[in-house]
């Protein structure tokens, strides 16, 4: 992306199509604990207002994939999103 192409997008706004991303809805009593054994971020803290970048490791601790975490509105559940290709792999 060009210097011009992203002064433009600042200004006039864009769309981006999101909806080939793997995506995932958490819910349950155990969601944050269960995702939390499960990748780098403390999932205690995420909130509804803003997505949290986490790496999804392995049992032995290797980084099998990046994800985006957030809790829904209600706070009843944990939204995750990621690249499509990462879909069966997660």
């Amino acid at each position: 992306m060009t210097a011009d192409r992203w002064q433009q997008l600042e200004k006039e706004g864009g769309v981006v199509d999101l909806s080939d991303r793997a995506k995932w809805l958490l819910r349950g009593a155990d969601r944050v604990r269960y995702l939390n054994g499960q990748v780098t971020q403390d999932i205690r803290k995420v909130r509804a207002d803003r997505a949290w970048r986490a790496c999804v490791t392995d049992v032995k601790g290797r980084v099998v994939g990046d994800i985006q975490v957030r809790a829904t509105e209600a706070g009843d559940g944990l939204l995750l999103d990621a690249e499509a290709d990462l879909g069966e792999t997660l």
